[in-house]
């Protein structure tokens, strides 16, 4: 039984459908990633257990959290779901996907990382036309040291009045 390919079968659309991507592996564990507001990161995993050949568990990840789909949905601290065959397999995967569904989302979007935006870049290209046309409409002569003093005087709107 091809457990890569039966994760693949039963989860990777249902997944990719919630902005989820999964990273290549053909062993354990298995990842699902995806970015929220392109700074953290939502982690799906699936791993196999050690200790017990025909035993999965689905954990759910933040950068800074981490929980178990048993101990999110149940309540329960027990960690792995076992399967004697590719028709349990089967089944433990669908209710993942409806314990995703169900609780998985609305747990990453209370515990989120806040991180604020990268500050802007000034000295990136995009910024020259606005630069360019902030040096013209001020008369700043950028050759000349006492231009400074026009930017003491220019608030935040541009107006040389104050």
């Amino acid at each position: 039984m091809n457990i890569t390919k039966i994760i693949k079968k039963v989860l990777y659309e249902r997944l990719r459908e919630l902005s989820f991507v999964y990273q290549d592996s053909s062993s354990n564990p298995w990842v699902f990633v995806r970015s929220r507001n392109g700074y953290s990161k939502e982690i799906i995993e699936i791993d196999r257990s050690n200790w017990e050949a025909c035993a999965i568990r689905c954990t759910f990840q933040t950068d800074s959290k981490s929980i178990s789909s048993t101990k999110l949905a149940e309540g329960k601290v027990h960690e792995w779901y076992v399967y004697q065959n590719k028709e349990e397999l089967h089944q433990i995967l669908n209710y993942f996907g409806e314990l995703i569904e169900k609780y998985a989302l609305q747990w990453f979007a209370e515990h989120a990382v806040a991180l604020s935006p990268a500050p802007p870049n000034y000295l990136g290209t995009e910024w020259i036309d606005f630069m360019n046309d902030f040096v013209e409409t001020n008369h700043i002569k950028l050759e000349d040291p006492s231009s400074i003093d026009i930017f003491r005087c220019v608030d935040s709107t541009g107006d040389r009045s104050k």
